[in-house]
């Protein structure tokens, strides 16, 4: 099993994520949902408890099952439920591992995993959200994050 941490990096700009980045035979996507306001250089500016939802399709040439989702979060963040047919998530360090056994075919999506997050104090950092089925190639895609509840 692969092994990721989120890295925090405090006072420096991020860029925004590049979907190329992506390989494998899964495209991850997210979008955020309650408590995130998107800034114009499209950091998710986040002051209390926040929702965001993760999408992932089977974009390659064969069936895929068991999905596994490693959600990396900075440190002052901690999950407090999820939603989504057949989604296991636990807790755990460096952010929240998901599960989903189901089977789809190729362009097919799993179902939606929706997380609900809150913490406190300041962090600048990103949210990451890395993917794999069937133990094949590892994906991502993230986003710029600020969590401020500091005022």
């Amino acid at each position: 099993m692969t092994t990721l941490c989120a890295m925090t990096v405090a006072g420096t700009a991020l860029p925004a994520s590049a979907d190329t980045a992506q390989s494998g035979p899964v495209r991850v996507d997210i979008a955020p949902g309650k408590g995130i306001v998107v800034t114009p250089d499209d950091y998710w500016y986040v002051r209390g408890t926040f929702s965001f939802t993760a999408s992932v399709t089977d974009v390659g040439e064969a069936d895929d099952e068991n999905l596994f989702v490693f959600v990396s979060v900075p440190d002052v963040i901690r999950m407090t439920g999820y939603q989504g047919d057949r989604w296991r998530c636990e807790s755990v360090e460096g952010g929240v591992d998901c599960t989903n056994p189901d089977l789809v075919v190729p362009g097919e999506a799993w179902p939606l995993l929706t997380i609900t997050a809150t913490g406190a104090g300041y962090v600048q950092d990103t949210l990451d959200v890395h993917a794999v089925a069937d133990s094949a190639e590892w994906t991502q895609t993230g986003t710029p994050f600020v969590y401020d509840t500091s005022s």
